[in-house]
């Protein structure tokens, strides 16, 4: 699933661990999904999240305005989820079928450029 939020707004992303066959969660009580965000040509690291609450197999990861802010619009960005289990096994859980999980980072008219239609030009907004 690839993600998209605006630059200073808050996100909240849930993602749902169950077994494909039975529906039921395998998360446990001790693991824990780590949700790391990266730049993808650099592979520097520019927010992790660590979630050890767990609902119905549920993750909940909440990203701050503050932490959107300081995202760059013009960059691409990756992400994964490591479900580290209590007796120290890891796995990384992809939640797409592609190579990569894409995250998003897009201006808002408020904290970048917007398109007047009128002049047909890009606009810095203030």
């Amino acid at each position: 699933m690839d993600i998209e939020v605006t630059s200073g707004d808050t996100g909240t992303f849930s993602f749902s661990v169950k077994n494909k066959d039975t529906g039921k969660s395998f998360l446990n009580d001790g693991d824990t999904i780590t949700f790391t965000l990266k730049i993808q040509n650099t592979g520097a690291i520019v927010l992790q999240k660590v979630i050890t609450e767990f609902e119905d197999g549920l993750v909940v990861i909440p990203i701050s305005a503050t932490e959107t802010s300081n995202l760059t619009p013009e960059l691409t960005y990756v992400y994964d989820l490591v479900l580290t289990r209590s007796d120290g096994t890891v796995d990384t859980l992809n939640p797409t079928d592609k190579f990569f999980s894409y995250f998003t980072v897009k201006r808002g008219v408020m904290n970048g450029w917007f398109w007047n239609r009128k002049t047909k030009r890009r606009i810095k907004s203030s």
